[in-house]
């Protein structure tokens, strides 16, 4: 799995020491997951049952709460009645739990098992 810089298109190895490019720029995971209906671990109901299209297998998951996979609603808006996602039943309350246990997890292959991050609200949970 390689960085790869949107300004110079320079890459890297994916490794957490490698925090900017270079030039100065933020590195994005140049990673394209992929995933049929086949792939969806059917007994699977929390996120990684679609880790066949995420750059950390459910195989190597070290760390969850059970996050992902919320229910969803019916409302009305503007007249139609469309589907919302019930992401305030996450652990934390919040759609960020998705995001962080990925991260958590991919710095976990690398071996990394302290890091500190920086958030307010319910994010910080």
């Amino acid at each position: 799995m390689k960085y790869i810089c949107k300004s110079c298109s320079r890459t890297y190895e994916a490794n957490p020491s490698t925090v900017k490019c270079d030039c100065g720029s933020a590195l994005w995971l140049d990673f394209e997951g992929r995933m049929t209906k086949d792939d969806i671990i059917q007994n699977d109901f929390t996120m990684w049952r679609y880790s066949k299209a995420y750059p950390v297998r459910r195989e190597d998951v070290k760390v969850t709460y059970g996050e992902g996979l919320t229910p969803l609603a019916n409302i009305v808006f503007n007249g139609q009645t469309i589907q919302v996602k019930q992401d305030h039943l996450m652990p934390t309350g919040s759609f960020k739990d998705r995001g962080v246990a990925m991260v958590t997890n991919f710095l976990a292959g690398f071996g990394v098992n302290k890091f500190a991050e920086d958030s307010s609200g319910n994010g910080g949970s």
